[in-house]
């Protein structure tokens, strides 16, 4: 019998899962094409269909302004006046439009400008300008158109006065595309009407009705806002004031806006003096140790079944002060009987280890400081941030050990932030006075510094600032850096408040030169408390603990003439030197 071998071909068997998944992506990939197309002409339909109504809107105002009378071509609670709407909510198809129609007169340069001009009458004509926005998917749309409207015969102006605004910046510069907004509640019907400067900065509102209180505000994005004040009870002498218009006259205001700035107020402690030392009462401030032990209040050498061992040696901790000022002296106390040595050296962290400082800035460091205290003010606290004690311990005697009874390194750190502290803050530009006749100023604010003892004011105008702690404050400022603060525009300016725990009495001496503070002048006070204080670099000293009374101040600056005063202290007292320079 012959056996049948059947081969079947896997051609012939029905689509795989991976046939199906394929075919299905590929079609969901075909059929979102076709939907995000589709969605893509039926937004294109509805914009088209939205811009459609918008021009048609603002042809039919337009249209509708033209057909007015001239004298006619104003708006409700403009300039000029009118019985046309500044601003409208129309829906059109289902489509919600807002209509802002703004008329204002134009000084055509054909016959002069302003004061030049032939005639004398700057409202040549009026320009219609209508705008209309509407929203598609929370983006806003718009359209607008402007036409100019002329009248029949010679210009003319119905009535009223010109109010024109000119706007600068910080250095006397033109301001364009400020907005200026004029509002008057006292006339009939109200105004209340928003223009922008020109590329000169300027602005003229012919045909203003004639009338007292015209409030004017001048703003920009990103830049302070200048405005006249009412007169009331909290500003009976307001400065600048609202402002009146005269029939036939032209009534002129100027305005000083500038980019807005920040301001970052931090607060401080006093510098301090403060220590590193440890009298060995256990290991805890010994960063390393080999061969030693700390036993009775002392680090000695270690021992074994044979004694004493013939060398060790420890490092302290690392010091290395936050806020380091100065370092100051190192200090130590070693018992080494006959046969032992206890050397103490300076070690520093020169960014990958710690090593020995130089001989040339602490001398003998290399083969053990010879005396204490040693004098280490003068190291560098840039090159010297970080330091460590070293004690080598020797022994040619197994019954006896060289002992360091303590060691300590003092240094000047501070100032030190200091949280919550509340301080005053006020510019010089004045808005009026009160009825005593005491400037009330712009920007008279008060804040608290947070909890890393700063506190940043946003959006604050060009001016110059002064800054004090509050009566109630339980502190006396020590010293403000810089003294004066000038804000300039668009910046990012700071200053620093020293602050110490108030005293009955105290004494603080500002010394500059030519509006720069002088730092290293010699200070002397006379009588109880006083004394001889060297100023900051902002040129600065605070006395303090003082009694009150008269008393004798005297400054003395290589390159100046010497300078004396007579002061009276009582309380927070603060004097002000200006030296002269030697010819």
């Amino acid at each position: 019998m012959v056996k049948q071998t059947h081969t079947y071909s896997t051609s012939q068997r029905g689509m795989t899962l991976v046939d199906v998944v394929v075919g299905t992506a590929i079609m969901l990939m075909v059929f979102l094409g076709l939907f995000g197309a589709f969605k893509l002409s039926i937004e294109l339909v509805f914009s088209t269909k939205a811009k459609t109504g918008a021009v048609f809107l603002v042809g039919e105002k337009l249209e509708h302004i033209r057909l007015l009378a001239y004298d006619s071509v104003g708006t409700v609670g403009g300039i000029p006046q009118g019985s046309i709407p500044q601003t409208e909510e129309v829906v059109l198809n289902g489509i919600p439009y807002t209509i802002r129609t703004l008329i204002q007169y134009v000084d055509d340069p054909a016959d002069g400008l302003g004061e030049e001009d032939e005639n004398g009458i700057v409202a040549d004509y009026k320009r219609v300008k209508v705008e209309a926005t509407w929203s598609i998917k929370e983006s806003i749309r718009s359209t607008s158109v402007l036409s100019d409207i002329a009248p029949v015969g010679v210009e003319s102006v119905s009535g009223g006065g010109t109010l024109k605004v000119n706007v600068f910046n910080a250095q006397a510069s033109a301001v364009a595309q400020a907005t200026v907004r004029i509002v008057n509640n006292t006339l009939n019907p109200i105004v209340d009407v928003s223009a922008q400067t020109n590329d000169s900065g300027s602005i003229s509102f012919p045909g203003a009705l004639e009338g007292s209180e015209y409030e004017i505000t001048v703003s920009k994005a990103g830049y302070s806002t200048a405005r006249t004040y009412a007169t009331d009870a909290g500003n009976p002498n307001p400065s600048p004031g609202h402002v009146a218009v005269i029939s036939g006259q032209t009534s002129a205001m100027s305005f000083g806006i500038d980019q807005l700035s920040s301001l970052l107020v931090s607060t401080f402690e006093p510098i301090r003096d403060n220590s590193f030392s440890d009298s060995f009462i256990d290991t805890s401030k010994i960063a390393e140790s080999s061969n030693t032990t700390v036993s009775e209040g002392d680090l000695m050498l270690a021992s074994d079944e044979d004694g004493f061992i013939p060398f060790g040696y420890a490092f302290s901790n690392s010091v290395e002060p936050e806020y380091l000022h100065a370092w100051d002296e190192v200090r130590f106390s070693t018992d080494a009987p006959e046969g032992t040595v206890a050397s103490i050296h300076l070690y520093y962290w020169d960014g990958e280890a710690y090593s020995l400082v130089p001989d040339s800035d602490v001398s003998n460091n290399s083969t053990g400081l010879l005396k204490s205290p040693v004098d280490i003010s003068f190291l560098s606290t840039e090159t010297y941030s970080d330091l460590q004690l070293y004690a080598g311990l020797e022994s040619a005697d197994s019954l006896v050990t060289a002992r360091v009874l303590d060691w300590e390194i003092t240094y000047e750190e501070g100032p030190l932030p200091l949280a919550d502290v509340a301080f005053d803050i006020h510019g010089e530009k004045i808005i009026g006075s009160d009825s005593e006749e005491a400037p009330i100023y712009k920007f008279d604010e008060s804040f608290v510094t947070g909890s890393a003892g700063e506190r940043n004011i946003s959006d604050i105008e060009w001016d110059t600032y002064v800054i004090g702690l509050p009566p109630s404050s339980p502190y006396a400022l020590v010293e403000r850096c810089p003294n004066t603060l000038v804000v300039t525009p668009n910046s990012n300016s700071s200053i620093s408040l020293t602050v110490d725990t108030k005293t009955t009495h105290s004494l603080r001496a500002v010394v500059a030169f030519a509006g720069d503070p002088v730092s290293g002048a010699t200070v002397t006070l006379s009588g109880a408390g006083g004394g001889t204080q060297t100023t900051s670099t902002c040129g600065q000293v605070y006395f303090s603990g003082l009694t009150s009374g008269d008393r004798t101040i005297t400054i003395n600056k290589t390159g100046f003439e010497p300078y004396s005063e007579n002061v009276t202290v009582s309380g927070e007292s603060s004097v002000s030197a200006i030296l002269i320079p030697v010819e």
